[in-house]
C-alpha cells in the first residue's frame, strides 16, 4: 500500500532529461492484487539437442504439501484441510547432468526446497509434491 504521504508522481520523458510531475488527485493508480517477480535465465543449449528445459510446475514460497501424506489422508479419510502439515517453498534448483562435452545428459527437472519445523531445508521433485492450489481447486 502507497503510504498517504507520498504523493504520486509521473515521469515525463522530455528531451534527455526526465521530470517528475504529481497526477491528478482524480488520477490514482490501480493496487495490484499481487505482485509479480519473475525471474528469467537462459539455460545453456546446444543445437540439436534432445532435451529440453522444463519450466518449474511450483514457484517460491508457494504452499505444499507431501503427496504421500495427502494419499494417507485420501485413503483413511481424514479431513484434508486439518490433517495435511503445508510449508511454503523456500528455494528453487534446476538440476542439469552434463556430459564432458556440456551436453545435457538426461531430462533436466527441478528441486523444490523447503523448510521443516526444526528449520532444516528438505529436497522434494517434483512428483514427490502437491500445492494448496492444486488439492483444493477440484473440492
Amino acid at each position: 500500500m502507497i503510504p498517504a504521504t507520498l504523493e504520486p508522481t509521473r515521469a515525463l520523458a522530455a528531451a534527455s532529461l526526465t521530470a517528475i510531475e504529481p497526477l491528478s488527485p482524480h488520477h490514482r493508480p490501480e493496487i495490484q492484487e499481487q505482485l509479480l517477480i519473475t525471474i528469467e535465465f537462459a539455460p545453456k543449449v546446444y543445437p540439436n539437442e534432445i532435451f529440453v528445459h522444463p519450466h518449474p510446475r511450483y514457484t517460491y514460497l508457494e504452499e505444499i504439501t507431501l503427496k504421500q501424506d495427502w494419499q494417507y489422508c485420501l485413503k483413511n479419510n481424514l479431513n484434508l484441510s486439518v490433517e495435511l502439515n503445508f510449508f511454503s517453498i523456500c528455494a528453487i534448483e534446476l538440476v542439469e547432468k552434463r556430459a564432458g562435452n556440456g551436453r545435457l545428459c538426461e531430462q533436466p527437472h527441478w528441486l523444490y526446497g523447503i523448510r521443516n519445523k526444526n528449520g532444516k531445508r528438505l529436497w522434494f521433485v517434483e512428483d514427490e509434491l502437491l500445492s494448496r492450489r492444486e488439492i483444493f481447486s477440484d473440492l
